[in-house]
This record gives structure tokens, C-alpha cells and sequence, in this order.
């Protein structure tokens, strides 16, 4: 990415946040992207607790911060990542505020539940079509949402730029020995990102081909899906569970992998599928939200039904027994992660989208 004479703020959340917006904001330190000294960082977590008067009183004295820095910094743009809820509303004071200082903004929603948020009330429905219109651009991280919003909020000026990866290909040294095959499931362990899916999954395959499936994330059912699994004597020893793991923990993990599961019921595009791609494994995952735009049926993944385990054991069949069609989409999803979401290539499209903005 090219250095840029104006000055870019990056109002997103601290690397060590929860969340996707927490892991993208780790892959820009990764990358170096605030290593440019006109891309600034301005942190917009909170960290002084859940009680409602700290929070709003540390947000009071985090957008006096911002308005200090978008003055004696001299910003050009500011790039503001946000969720749902509480948190877009949020969000979108910082564009507002930009606005005051005759700054432009861009915006980027990633949350997940943002139509139900959009539809949960009278007040929301008539508040986030009037909030989408403060910043200068909103920028739609997939297909799914860059159809929604032009479709909810018409007059916005909208820009179809997805969320990036930090494309980390399996190295050889950490190919996994033997022909052990490894099935994986990396998520929140919740009901409506299908880990029941997944149990069902490897109850029904393991009656055909003996395969190591891993479950790692944290979440409600975890404890459940433990007791489930010890329980159930046929496939209890064919489970690795390894709850919160650390980035480099994921690495390994994603290199011992051979397939990959995600039978979530709703979805915008998970950044685990994009990595377990840029890895080299083969995803199976469901036909909903963003999801299509990385995975094309049979090219690069394979897309069920939601509730389907059926479906994904017949695709984990006719893969096992057909290593060249493995091989193939194993290839093909690698390349497509590496020229569509690669963090580098996304970062040009945002800056080429800020210079449009600026010259706007």
C-alpha cells in the first residue's frame, strides 16, 4: 500500500477487543498499517466497565479526545468500524462530530444483527436510516449487506469493500504428519452457529470413516456440548475440545485441518472462514447472509442448508473418497481468499475509497 499524503484516522476498537472488529483491528497492526505515520489509530473501546455511568462518562471524554485529535492532528478522514445496537449509535457520533470539525467519514457496519437491530423498534427504524446519512460513505463488506442497505437506506453513497484477512497460508513445516483427517469447528459455541450441526455431523460420519474433529471458541454451550460428547461413548474419543484459543494456537489448529465446518444458521461472513481458506482448508459451510461471496458452490467451499448435517456428510463422503477434487478446491479457495480478501488488497480499496471521498 502506497503512502498517502493526508492524514487518516482509524477510529476502530483496541487489538485485544473481542469480537471480529477486535481481530481486524490486530490484523492492521499485524500488517504494519499504522506504521505510515499519517494512519493514525484512535481506540473507541471501552474499558472502564459495564456500568452505565462510567460508560457514559468515559464516552463524554473519549469524543473530546477525538475532537483534539481531529484538530491538532489535522485528519482528512476518519474510518469509524462499528456493530449494532448501542454500539453503532455510538459509532456514529464520531462521524457527526467529524462532520462539525469539516472532517470527512467513512463508515463500516460489521455487525452480524444489524437488521434485526434496524427493525426492533419504531425508534430504530426511523434513527438508522437518518444516522447512515452522516458519514460521506458507507462501505458494505459483502454482497449481502451492500443489497440491504441500498435497498433501506437510498441516498447513502455506497461502496462494496469487503473485510479483509491476514492471509497466512499453511507452511510446510506445519503440514500435519500422517493420514489422520481433521475436521474443525471455530467459532462461538452457540446453538444458532450450528456446534449441534456439527456434533450430528460427526455421529453420522463416524460410522462411515474414522476422522479427529475440533471444536475451539468459548460460548454458552460449551459446557453442554462437553457433557454431550463425553457422554456418548461412540464418538467421545474422537474429539479435541479446546475452548478460547490465542492466535497462534488457530494457526496450528487451521494447519492440522483438513475440513471445515461452520453450519451457522445466520451470518455476514465470518473471518474464520476466510482464514480457514487462506489455509488451504476445505470449507463446508451454510447458504446464508455474506457467506457466498467467498464460497462458490463446488469451486472454492461448499454451501448446505442451515440444520443439515445430512448434506455436509454426504460433501465430506465424496470428498474423503476424491482427493483430486479435495486438492482442487482446496487450491482454488486459497487463491480466491488471496486475491478478493488478502488484508493488503483491502487496504488499497479503502484508501482508493478515501481519496474519492476527499476529492468529492
Amino acid at each position: 500500500m502506497e503512502n498517502k499524503q493526508v492524514r487518516i484516522l482509524y477510529a476502530v476498537p483496541n487489538p485485544s477487543s473481542a469480537g471480529g472488529m477486535g481481530m481486524i483491528s490486530m490484523m492492521f497492526y499485524e500488517f504494519g498499517l499504522f506504521n505510515n505515520p499519517n494512519i493514525l489509530h484512535f481506540n473507541t473501546s471501552y474499558t472502564w466497565g459495564e456500568s452505565k455511568l462510567l460508560r457514559a462518562l468515559q464516552s463524554v471524554l473519549m469524543k473530546m479526545h477525538f475532537i483534539y485529535v481531529l484538530i491538532f492532528k489535522k485528519v482528512a478522514v476518519v474510518y469509524v468500524m462499528t456493530s449494532s445496537y448501542w454500539g453503532f449509535y455510538d459509532k456514529t457520533l464520531y462521524c457527526l462530530i467529524a462532520r462539525l470539525c469539516g472532517v470527512k467519514s467513512v463508515i463500516n457496519p460489521v455487525g452480524g444483527h444489524f437488521i434485526m437491530f434496524h427493525n426492533k423498534n419504531w425508534l430504530n427504524r426511523f434513527l438508522v436510516p437518518i444516522s447512515m446519512k452522516i458519514p460521506n460513505a458507507v462501505m458494505a463488506g459483502t454482497s449481502f449487506w451492500y443489497t440491504y442497505f441500498k435497498s433501506n437506506f437510498p441516498g447513502i453513497n455506497l461502496y462494496d469493500i469487503p473485510n479483509p484477512v491476514n492471509f497466512r497460508v499453511r507452511k510446510s513445516e506445519d503440514k500435519k504428519k500422517g493420514n489422520e483427517i481433521v475436521i474443525t469447528y471455530l467459532a462461538r459455541v452457540e446453538k444458532d452457529k450450528g456446534i449441534y450441526t456439527f456434533i450430528d455431523t460427526a455421529r453420522a460420519l463416524s460410522k462411515e470413516v474414522k476422522c479427529r474433529y475440533i471444536i475451539a471458541g468459548i460460548g454458552s454451550q460449551l459446557d453442554n456440548v462437553k457433557n454431550i460428547i463425553k457422554e456418548d461413548k461412540d464418538i467421545c474419543d474422537l474429539f479435541d475440545i479446546y475452548g478460547f484459543v490465542q492466535e497462534f494456537e488457530k494457526d496450528k489448529i487451521f494447519s492440522d485441518t483438513d475440513f471445515y465446518i461452520l453450519p451457522t444458521e445466520f451470518e455476514v461472513l465470518p473471518i474464520s472462514i476466510l482464514e480457514a481458506m487462506s489455509f488451504g482448508n476445505v470449507v463446508i459451510t451454510t447458504n446464508v447472509g455474506g457467506i457466498p461471496d467467498a464460497i462458490i458452490h463446488g469451486e472454492t467451499g461448499f454451501l448446505v442448508e442451515p440444520n443439515n448435517s445430512a448434506e455436509i456428510v454426504m460433501w465430506l463422503s465424496k470428498l474423503i473418497h476424491d482427493p483430486n477434487l479435495k486438492k482442487s478446491v482446496s487450491i482454488q479457495a486459497m487463491k480466491h481468499v488471496k486475491e478478493k480478501y488478502e488484508l493488503g488488497v483491502v487496504l488499497n480499496s479503502q484508501m482508493s475509497l478515501f481519496t474519492e471521498v476527499l476529492q468529492a
